[in-house]
Parts: C-alpha cells; sequence; structure tokens
C-alpha cells in the first residue's frame, strides 16, 4: 500500500512536481518486480483541511490526486480513495493536516475493506 503526495505538495518539495508521477510510477513498478509479486495499492491522499507548512489542498487534488489516478491505470494498480473517505470530516483533524486516532481508524478500515475485495 502506497499512500503520498501530502508532504509533496510543500513548495520545497513541490518544486519537483514534474518528477512526481515518473518516481512514483519507477516506485511501483520496482514493488511489482519482485518476486514474490505482491499486489500494489496506491492510496489518493487525505484532504487538507487548511495549508500549514506549506501543505496545501490546491496542489493535492490539482496534482497529486491526478497522477496518482494515471499511475494506477497506467501500472493496473488498485487505487484506495482515502481522500473520498475523510472528506467532510475536519473534526478528525485537529491540526489540519494530521489525523486523530479515529481518521487513522477510517484509513486503517479504508484500506483493509480493498484489500479484502
Amino acid at each position: 500500500v502506497i499512500k503520498l503526495g501530502t508532504n509533496d505538495t510543500k513548495p520545497q518539495n513541490w518544486k519537483h512536481s514534474a518528477e512526481f508521477a515518473a518516481d512514483t510510477k519507477a516506485m511501483v513498478e520496482e514493488f511489482k518486480a519482485l518476486p514474490s509479486k505482491p499486489t500494489v495499492y496506491l492510496c489518493r491522499p487525505v484532504p487538507v483541511y487548511q495549508t500549514r507548512w506549506g501543505i496545501n489542498e490546491k496542489d493535492l487534488t490539482e496534482g497529486v490526486i491526478p497522477n496518482v489516478n494515471k499511475i494506477a491505470k497506467e501500472t493496473g494498480c488498485t487505487v484506495i480513495d482515502l481522500y473520498g473517505a475523510l472528506s467532510d470530516k475536519p473534526e478528525m483533524f485537529p491540526d489540519k493536516i494530521h489525523p486523530n486516532a479515529k481518521g487513522a481508524a477510517v484509513i486503517a478500515e479504508t484500506v483493509k475493506k480493498a484489500i479484502a475485495e
């Protein structure tokens, strides 16, 4: 299960946004090429409820998520939608970026359900 993107939206990281898709795809292909042939899942990251530390919703929704969707399609990975699972749940993000225990439980249940399908 690969969940990237939130910290990638920080300006010091997102200045390399042109490399995000290629680097993520290379990571997926490395995992898929392992002798054990694991199933690889890509996650849409959780929402950003307030810009903090440079982490922002715009780059997440306009950059990261479309790239995750594209890479999943190109590599045949299943997408786990953590963004959808935690949308409209700002109370689960005390600092508006990181989920609390209830938010983490939603993440765990969402991942568990996707893997079980």
